[in-house]
């Protein structure tokens, strides 16, 4: 018998007979692209890792090194990351803001950099960092993902965004005004919900055992702790320390709010406070 034709060159060919233009295709794909975006993305997807219903990708500093790759060739892989989670029915939640490898303070602070900034306090206060991170939350909520071609703020995959990464415990280490903090999230959430009516809003600035005014928020609709014991006195739980009995009860009162609460991060050893 002949060889029969590979996957691709069937598909190649339908292509062809419906219209599509190789020597366009190839220009678009190929020559318009930079070669590091392409190299990152590769790297990206050789990180690529599944274990059950969880499966997750990163890109590291030394590969972005390895393939001379600026920041903004890391565009498109949350795209990736979206498909690959929605053929598998997964959801995802989206951090607005996290940590920076290079930046002082994280994310935040490289607001506090960009607008010549020095108070972490001024990122929860100042109208015009607010404004800011808003405008960055409307790039996130109206990209359309270029592989699916839906709009991330109606995507289905997507099951809540994140307003930060324990963001409050800047003002719990410098004794800031939490309620602030507090504010600050009830205006982010109030923004997020006024472009995406179909995703949930979690909080994860961490303040709710200090503040627990924050609970009432009307636009959160879930609340985030990372547990570890060995933050216990930097985060001023100086009678309540962090056990599996106090995880239950931080459960009991986020829920009795009627909001959700997660677990996203615990660690039991004390000797890791350098990582």
């Amino acid at each position: 018998d002949p060889p029969r034709p590979h996957l691709r060159q069937v598909v190649a060919q339908l292509l062809v007979e419906a219209g599509a233009d190789p020597v366009r295709v190839a220009r678009n794909l190929y020559f318009t692209t930079p070669a590091s975006r392409l190299l990152l993305l590769g790297a990206a997807l050789n990180n690529l890792h599944r274990e059950g219903r969880i499966a997750w990708l990163w890109v590291t500093q030394k590969d972005m090194v390895r393939t001379s790759a600026a920041e903004e060739d890391c565009e498109g892989i949350v795209n990736y990351a979206l498909s690959v989670a929605a053929k598998d029915h997964m959801k995802v939640i989206i951090p607005l803001i996290g940590d920076c490898a290079t930046c002082t303070g994280g994310g935040i602070g490289q607001y506090l950099a960009w607008h010549k900034k020095t108070s972490f306090q001024d990122f929860f206060t100042d109208p015009a960092l607010i404004a800011a991170y808003e405008r960055h939350i409307d790039a996130v909520l109206n990209h359309r993902n270029t592989i699916t071609g839906v709009l991330y703020r109606d995507d289905p995959t997507i099951l809540a965004w994140e307003n930060c990464n324990m963001c409050g415990i800047f003002s719990i280490f410098m004794h800031g005004n939490l309620a602030d903090v507090a504010r600050w999230s009830e205006t982010i959430g109030e923004h997020i919900k006024s472009v995406d009516h179909h995703h949930l809003y979690l909080d994860t600035t961490g303040i709710f055992r200090n503040d627990p005014e924050i609970l009432n928020n009307p636009s959160v609709d879930a609340f985030a702790f990372e547990e570890y014991p060995h933050w216990d006195s930097i985060l001023g739980a100086t009678t309540n320390h962090t056990t599996a009995e106090t995880i239950a009860q931080y459960a009991s009162t986020v829920v009795s709010h009627n909001k959700v609460f997660i677990w996203n991060e615990f660690g039991w050893d004390k000797t890791d406070w350098p990582t």
